[in-house]
């Protein structure tokens, strides 16, 4: 899918299918904020 120049906010992000939606909207070329309870599952460099 084609995310160019689109932000996409996904609770749940830091793991499960949420964390497969983060990784979709990146390979698309989107940028994705990330809400999830788990604070270090969520840092870019774990995604």
């Amino acid at each position: 899918m084609n995310f160019t120049n689109d932000v996409v906010i996904v609770t749940g992000g830091a793991q499960g299918i949420g964390r497969e939606v983060v990784r979709g909207v990146l390979d698309g070329g989107g940028k994705v904020i990330i809400a999830d309870i788990n604070e270090e599952k969520s840092k870019p460099n774990k995604i």
